[in-house]
């Protein structure tokens, strides 16, 4: 019996984007013994496909616009009403990205560490940008409270993004070097990290995330996916690894870019008292 890759993705108002999507990853090569499933949360009810894509994609449409995370879990509840199991590794994808084209061969293959439930790939902008390792160490109880207080504010939650783009850019620098001095240039294509969260844009999850009660229903609306997989591995006492050797390009052209930055940091308030209550204010 084949296993199954499935993609989870929504669609707000961008179906050119979408049809991008689905004619890049169905072109993706997989092993014989696997196969790829795709299932899109129509959020904006819209969704005319235009491509054939062997019947390996399919469309659900809930009754309102359920966001990104939640309409993931939306079309991954689904597929597994519908074939009654559960697939072998889950992407909750954006469709501005590209997968490098031996993502899916290389994560078949992967030798799964005990206790991990999620990896988190090589996420690149166009500018160059890393955005995995997301999160490396468990946010403390003051920063997620912080956050309730910056996001109130426009101009602080710009400052709070360009300060994170310049950290991430200098740790990231100072991770791989020391990376290419401590290790044999033989395992470096098999290096991975041990992290707290991975960034939002494409997540790898294991089938045992799901089998040990973790869950993407998450209830914010945008924005804060991050934190909220790493704490649901974390209950489990499981573990999110990053793989380098798994490249996803992110264009960032997706809905949130037609939202105005209004909206975008109401949002983030949203989302940051929903992490806090839910996980962070108790000691």
């Amino acid at each position: 019996m084949q296993k199954v890759i499935l993609l989870t993705v929504t669609h707000f108002n961008n179906t050119p984007e979408v049809e991008r999507f689905l004619h890049h990853v169905t072109q993706l090569e997989l092993p014989g013994d696997w196969r790829l499933e795709v299932v899109i949360t129509d959020n904006s009810g819209n969704l005319d496909l235009s491509r054939k894509s062997g019947g390996i994609v399919s469309v659900c449409r809930p009754e309102s616009n359920l966001g990104y995370l939640r309409g993931c879990s939306y079309a991954l509840e689904t597929w597994m009403q519908k074939h009654n199991t559960l697939p072998e590794w889950i992407f909750v994808s954006n469709t501005d990205v590209e997968f490098d084209k031996e993502i899916f061969t290389k994560l078949t293959v992967f030798p799964l560490p005990e206790r991990v439930c999620c990896l988190a790939p090589d996420i690149i902008l166009k500018s160059g940008l890393h955005q995995n390792p997301h999160k490396i160490y468990r946010p403390g109880r003051f920063e997620m409270y912080s956050y309730t207080l910056i996001y109130r504010s426009r101009h602080l939650t710009a400052f709070l993004d360009n300060l994170c783009n310049i950290i991430s850019i200098v740790s990231r620098f100072i991770r791989m070097k020391n990376r290419e001095i401590s290790r044999p240039e033989q395992y470096k294509s098999q290096y991975f990290e041990l992290i707290y969260a991975p960034h939002g844009s494409c997540i790898i999850l294991h089938k045992t995330f799901l089998e040990h009660g973790g869950k993407i229903d998450y209830k914010g609306f945008m924005y804060g996916e991050e934190i909220y997989i790493g704490e649901e591995a974390l209950k489990q006492n499981f573990k999110i690894l990053w793989v380098p050797d798994l490249k996803v390009t992110h264009f960032k052209k997706a809905t949130t870019g037609m939202v105005c930055q209004t909206q975008k940091v109401r949002w983030r308030l949203e989302i940051s008292k929903i992490l806090w209550n839910e996980f962070f204010s108790k000691r």
